[in-house]
């Protein structure tokens, strides 16, 4: 995601983002649905050969009071969701005003530097190896070529390949933004992000999670957390660095065309 993309509502997962339904159902969802009425038409079946039309009632009951759990549930999740992003466009909204400097925080400044913004309950991410996954494989008498390859009579015996790396939580805290960096603190690790030194940044739709890469880093490091109510980690971090890029005037047309997507889109569900 570049600065200035307009950001758009995706649907969130139960890691704190929309769990996509909001009264629609996508084309990928389809096929499970299928399957999941499939399941259930064939229960009902043995139930009956079972117990007759008497089970087929009680199953019935079960099932539907279930569904109707579970959509009281999904609507106050929803709910709980979308008032979290009208508070996010609401703080938006009033850093477009301007983006006053935070004096009551710990971090010492530097020369110019301004706080002007901070929250809590931020996770901290690395991305590392999942691990290696071996393939292949057959009996016979066996002879290692190397760490990764070894044959047999009949030839390869395995192969080894690296697996795409994971983000893992590492550290739960706080993330202060500034207009020359931004910095993580918690009770475990620390990071700083340099703006002058930032090779790239990678943004998930409405900021939920945000890598960035500085120079000098050998490991690219993420932050992540839901709004609550407050800007997620991501969005912040795009204002940081469009202060520090463009100016503060940037940021706040930044700041209020996000305000003005988010409330648009919610204005549709």
């Amino acid at each position: 995601m570049q600065l200035g993309t307009p950001i758009n509502l995706p649907p969130w997962n139960n890691q704190g983002n929309w769990t996509g339904r909001l009264g629609r159902m996508k084309k990928s969802e389809l096929p499970a649905a299928i399957v999941i009425v499939a399941l259930i038409a064939v229960m009902f079946w043995f139930v009956w050969l079972l117990t007759g039309w008497v089970g087929v009632g009680f199953l019935a009951l079960w099932v539907g009071g279930s569904l109707v759990v579970y959509l009281i549930w999904e609507k106050r999740k929803t709910a709980k969701n979308m008032t979290g992003m009208a508070g996010m466009a609401e703080e938006l909204r009033r850093l477009s005003a301007g983006f006053h400097p935070i004096e009551d925080t710990f971090l010492s400044r530097r020369a110019d530097e301004f706080v002007f913004y901070a929250r809590d309950q931020v996770q901290l991410r690395e991305y590392k190896s999942a691990g290696r996954a071996t393939t292949g494989g057959y009996g016979g008498a066996s002879y290692r070529l190397s760490q990764n390859l070894s044959v047999s009579g009949g030839g390869i015996k395995a192969i080894s390949k690296a697996l795409p790396e994971e983000s893992t939580i590492i550290d739960i805290g706080d993330a202060i933004f500034t207009n020359q960096r931004v910095v993580f603190v918690g009770p475990n690790h620390t990071r700083e992000w340099d703006l002058s030194k930032l090779l790239g940044l990678e943004i998930s739709d409405n900021g939920f999670q945000v890598g960035a890469g500085v120079s000098g880093q050998r490991r690219t490091s993420a932050l992540a957390g839901d709004c609550l109510g407050m800007l997620t980690p991501g969005i912040a971090f795009a204002l940081a660095a469009e202060i520090f890029q463009e100016g503060a005037d940037s940021a706040r047309k930044l700041a209020l065309k996000t305000a003005t997507d988010i409330e648009q889109q919610l204005a549709t569900y």
